[in-house]
C-alpha cells in the first residue's frame, strides 16, 4: 500500500527528502560535537570536525573522546560519515593524537562534563542532554550532520506501525524534523 495522505494525515507537508511512496522519515538522530566549556574557550571552540584533528588546542593524549563505533550505532554511521567526507587520514590523526574511546555517548558526555578530556565527538544532543544540568561546563553543537531514524515503510513486516503513526497523528500526536 503506497503511503499517501490517506494512509498517513500529514503526509503532503513531509519535506520532498523525507518522504517516498514507500517511506516516510519520522525522526532524525542529530550527531554533535560536545565540549566542556572550562576546558575550550574562544578560538579553540571547534568550528567542524575537521578542528578536532588540526588545532593545536586538542593534541594532547585523551584531549578528544569518542564513542567506540562497535558497541553504538550512531558512531558507526558518523564514521561512515566521516570518512566518506574527510577520508581516512581523518581518523589516523585523531589516532595519532592519541584518540581516547568511550563505550557509549552518555559515558563520553560525563568524561567531558568532568573534565577528564575536552572534546566528544559524535555525541547525540538527546546522549548530551541527560548529564548537562545547568552548573556542568558541557555545550553541543550539531555541524550538518544528520542521519534519519525510525522510517515508516509501506511494505515494512510490521504494519501495524503505519496504523499506530497514523493513530497518533489521528489523536493529536505529530511527527515533527528537529534540525540545527
Amino acid at each position: 500500500m503506497p503511503l499517501s495522505e490517506t494512509v498517513v494525515p500529514g503526509y503532503d507537508k513531509f519535506p520532498a527528502n523525507d518522504k517516498s511512496p514507500l517511506w516516510i522519515t519520522i525522526n532524525h538522530n542529530v550527531i554533535a560535537i560536545a565540549w566542556n566549556t572550562n576546558l575550550v574557550k574562544g578560538s579553540d571552540v571547534p568550528k567542524g570536525y575537521e578542528d578536532l584533528a588540526d588545532n593545536p588546542a586538542f593534541a594532547q593524549k585523551g584531549s578528544v573522546v569518542y564513542a567506540d563505533p562497535r558497541a553504538t550505532p550512531n558512531a558507526m554511521s558518523l564514521f561512515k560519515i566521516l570518512v566518506d567526507k574527510y577520508g581516512e587520514g581523518y581518523f589516523k590523526k585523531l589516532r595519532d593524537r592519541g584518540l581516547a574511546i568511550s563505550a557509549a555517548g552518555p559515558a563520553g558526555a560525563q568524561q567531558i562534563a568532568a573534565g577528564a578530556a575536552k572534546v566528544m565527538v559524535g555525541i547525540m544532543s538527546n546522549n548530551a542532554q541527560t548529564v548537562m544540568p545547568p552548573a556542568l561546563p558541557l555545550h553541543t553543537c550539531p555541524f550538518q550532520t544528520q542521519q534519519p531514524v525510525r522510517r515508516i515503510a509501506s511494505r515494512c513486516r510490521v504494519a501495524r506501525s503505519i496504523r499506530m503513526l497514523r493513530d497518533s497523528m489521528r489523536h493529536g500526536g505529530s511527527v515533527r524534523k528537529v534540525s540545527a
